[in-house]
């Protein structure tokens, strides 16, 4: 019995991802945009596993390679605002040119690099648009569908993207052998050719761009949904009749909210009890604030178990490369899966309820998993690898289960400035992880400043959770008080100054 249910509920993911990706191809605007984030993210994938390696032989030194990283990191969470707020006053279409260009130009550079200052001018040109392409890619199929539909639309885009990074690095053999067949076996040579391809799938998708430019336009604003239309799946496609997209006098993109029997079978389900949320008027400064700081935490945490699990590995129990790569290709699997269910999740368990449990699920496990006394003993092993994948699926199942309720409490005009700021709080955990929690695990070794076997790092990982999963907790309270009162924006008309012609100041009024 448990056994039945456990199979329909990945089936009925499954069946969702895929219906889902069917949408996102049919829609004209929409499948231009998602064509080129499916290219650049397999594409931009093919070269991973030989970045590093080929940074050796340019002469980079280890903390070359770390500030190289860091130019990117930093130019892409100082600019991903900047991109948001193109994207909501001039359209996407301009922002996702820059951006893809930039990937383009950045990654020809640092593929024919002749020396590191080769490497750290392409670090930068990557910076400044590379980074923030999936970003406005997320934001624009946000927009483009209903609220109703943004947790499945979010997860969904993830999950789509990691499955093709996924796959672009394991085509890596497949690449090196097919650069022997056609008489290039210089190692050197070969890591550059790896390390240009990603410019032509970038040009591709600027072609796509381009080519669709017409069809990629800022959608409307969405109307108010009644309780029955809350109910009523919503289809995106570019068919005429029933649920096909229309234009309106403005030029923007509305979506109807009708299904055909026969268009039934390929659409996305609104997950059974979750209303439709009604289209904000105005920025809920509050809710904003109570679901941003959880980004920044879990950004944090899923630095930390990427970055020192291997190290703790090695130190506690003497793994090597060999023996972890089995445990992250279990962890990375888990973390896709939990990604893809997070719209079953939260039928089940609704929107914020499943943050929070995702959140106090990552804590016991953090601190269960890292805390117990480790032997070498097969038993004791196995429980922390699944404790530990456990912590690192419900920090992935945290970051499209945050976004997606903190998206909500914004106007609709304003979500791709919304999803830039998301972005930079993701990346400032990102960032706080890295530097904060490696210098932590070092001093907090055995034998070091503060001997506790490492554990200091993982418990500031699951202190910042705690702190997470008390936000949710009250942004949910609020949400569902009757009576509940939002301030007024301080800053309508500079919205209005910042925004396009059509938009209107009464929004953030």
């Amino acid at each position: 019995m448990v056994w039945h249910k456990v199979q329909h509920f990945f089936s009925t993911t499954v069946s969702e991802q895929w219906a889902l990706a069917i949408e996102f191809w049919r829609f004209p605007g929409v499948r231009s945009v998602m064509l080129t984030i499916w290219i650049a993210s397999w594409g931009g994938a093919l070269h991973a596993p030989v970045t590093t390696f080929f940074y050796l032989k340019i002469g980079a030194s280890e903390t070359d390679i770390g500030f190289i990283g860091f130019c990117t990191s930093v130019g892409t969470i100082c600019l991903a605002p900047f991109y948001g707020w193109l994207m909501d006053a001039r359209g996407p279409f301009l922002a996702l040119l820059i951006s893809t260009f930039s990937c383009a130009v950045g990654c020809l550079v640092r593929g024919v690099a002749q020396n590191v200052q080769w490497l750290y001018i392409g670090a930068g040109l990557l910076g400044l648009g590379a980074g923030n392409l999936w970003t406005l890619g997320i934001a624009y199929a946000s927009t483009t569908f209903p609220p109703a539909r943004r947790s499945a639309v979010i997860s969904g885009f993830l999950f789509q993207v990691t499955v093709l990074r996924i796959l672009g690095k394991l085509m890596y053999p497949l690449w090196v052998v097919g650069l022997h067949a056609i008489g290039i076996r210089d190692d050197l040579l070969q890591d550059k050719i790896s390390m240009s391809v990603c410019t032509v799938f970038c040009f591709v998708g600027m072609v796509v761009l381009i080519a669709d430019r017409h069809n990629i336009k800022k959608p409307a604003p969405m109307p108010e949904m009644s309780a029955s239309d809350a109910k009523t799946p919503t289809v995106l496609s570019g068919h005429k009749g029933a649920g096909a997209a229309t234009e309106s006098a403005t030029g923007q993109r509305t979506v109807a909210n009708t299904v055909t029997h026969d268009q039934q079978r390929s659409v996305v389900p609104v997950a059974a009890g979750l209303e439709a949320p009604a289209p904000p008027t105005q920025i809920d400064w509050v809710q904003t604030a109570l679901l941003s700081v959880p980004l920044v935490c879990q950004g944090l945490c899923a630095t930390t178990g990427v970055v020192l699990w291997p190290l703790w590995l090695h130190d506690r129990l003497g793994w090597s490369a060999d023996e972890y790569a089995y445990a992250l290709m279990v962890s990375s699997l888990a973390s896709t899966l939990a990604i893809a269910c997070l719209p079953s999740f939260e039928a089940s368990l609704g929107r914020h309820k499943t943050a929070y449990t995702a959140s106090f699920v990552a804590l016991l496990s953090v601190f269960v998993g890292f805390g117990m006394q480790l032997e070498i003993d097969f038993f004791f092993v196995l429980l922390h690898v699944v404790l530990a994948t456990l912590f690192l699926a419900s920090t992935a199942l945290l970051e499209p289960s945050l976004k997606s309720l903190a998206s909500l409490s914004v106007p609709h005009m304003a979500q791709g400035s919304m999803f830039g700021v998301m972005a930079t709080l993701t990346g400032i955990g990102d960032t706080v992880g890295n530097l904060a929690g490696t210098y932590l695990y070092k001093h907090s070794k055995s034998g070091a400043r503060w001997d506790m076997g490492g554990l200091l790092p993982f418990a500031f990982a699951g202190a910042t959770l705690a702190l997470g999963v008390g936000l949710v907790r009250l942004a949910q309270l609020r949400a569902t008080t009757p009576g509940q009162h939002r301030r007024p924006s301080p800053c309508p008309t500079i919205v209005a100054q910042l925004a396009p012609k059509h938009f209107d100041a009464r929004l953030v009024q």
